[in-house]
């Protein structure tokens, strides 16, 4: 059980002044006590002075430990909150390797996402939108924002060639696009990441966990064909490996309706007519309009710390106010 504000862990360290002083007043009245009661009556009225000074100081300690301890914030019990969401975030997931540009779905896979980005935002004038691309690894082109024009404007220089490294990293795409959605809002929140699924590095299972612990939903549509393309090249001609054989590339669905399923979102496939409609339904928020959205809170224990600690403060005043046996 950790605090969430352990810094307050600092004031038990004043304890030990606190128990000094409590120690030097102690022999101090003693030596008070001798003087008034006199011999005759001392051992009497130690015993009393020793048990009542006890509990005073046991009283007023507990007040104090327990009253830090409700300061450091310590986590009580986990408890659903439903809510509305506010609105709708999207980040558009776009691979930019060099298989994008295979033809199987024309123009080009790289066109065929492009065009399905501008219109989603198109037809949804609520929604902030925001634009990550990746190959090797993840890069975010646009934050979230209701400027739809500046998503227009990226679009028109969308190519394979805005990033250099190789390979198609879909775990650092993902990533990325976690991390791109503004922090501490309740609104709905979509990746919408378009790729072939071509997935060279990281684990989908690794990938969907990191979303659902950010209360992100992955729609994956897939672009290509099961047959695969070849991948052509701007001077002429199209890819070969270092075998000299033409690079044919194909759609791979399983790890995106893996992805997609488990963080709660769905596949789609790029050819597939009835894309456009489904996927203006995500972005509208309609999807799940029948589903209540819920997060998590924590209850501080701060009030079961509190109550010991004015428990602690009430022993200690009652003993030192009550008399005992009719003498202090």
């Amino acid at each position: 059980m950790m605090a969430s504000r352990p810094e307050f862990f600092w004031l038990l360290g004043l304890l030990l002044p606190v128990v000094i002083i409590m120690i030097s007043r102690y022999y101090s009245g003693r030596k008070s006590l001798s003087r008034i009661a006199g011999l005759w009556r001392t051992d009497s009225f130690f015993d009393l002075y020793m048990v009542k000074s006890f509990f005073i100081s046991l009283g007023l300690l507990v007040f104090f430990i327990f009253a830090i301890l409700s300061l450091a914030g310590f986590p009580g019990k986990e408890y659903p909150v439903s809510y509305e969401p506010a609105g709708t975030d999207i980040i558009f997931t776009v691979d930019v390797s060099e298989s994008m540009k295979a033809q199987d779905i024309p123009p080009s896979r790289l066109a065929a996402a492009s065009r399905i980005i501008k219109t989603v935002c198109e037809n949804t004038p609520d929604g902030r939108f925001g634009v990550v691309v990746f190959k090797g690894s993840g890069i975010k082109m646009i934050p979230s924002t209701e400027d739809v024009e500046s998503v227009y404007s990226f679009l028109e220089y969308l190519s394979t060639d805005l990033l250099t490294s190789p390979g198609s990293n879909i775990r650092s795409g993902v990533e990325t696009a976690i991390s791109a959605f503004p922090e501490a809002e309740e609104r709905n929140k979509y990746i919408i990441l378009i790729t072939d699924g071509e997935l060279h590095e990281g684990d989908m299972t690794e990938i969907a966990s990191q979303a659902v612990d950010a209360d992100v939903q992955v729609y994956c549509i897939g672009t290509g064909t099961p047959e695969g393309a070849r991948i052509p090249l701007a001077e002429g001609g199209f890819l070969k490996d270092s075998a000299g054989d033409t690079v044919v590339t194909r759609l791979k669905e399983e790890g995106l309706r893996q992805l997609s399923e488990s963080t709660g979102g769905k596949y789609y496939d790029a050819a597939d007519s009835g894309l456009l409609p489904e996927l203006l339904k995500v972005a509208a928020g309609t999807v799940d309009e029948n589903e209540s959205r819920y997060r998590i809170e924590v209850k501080d224990r701060y009030r079961f710390f509190l109550v010991i600690a004015l428990l602690g403060l009430f022993v200690s005043r009652a003993v030192k106010v009550v008399k005992w046996k009719k003498e202090f």
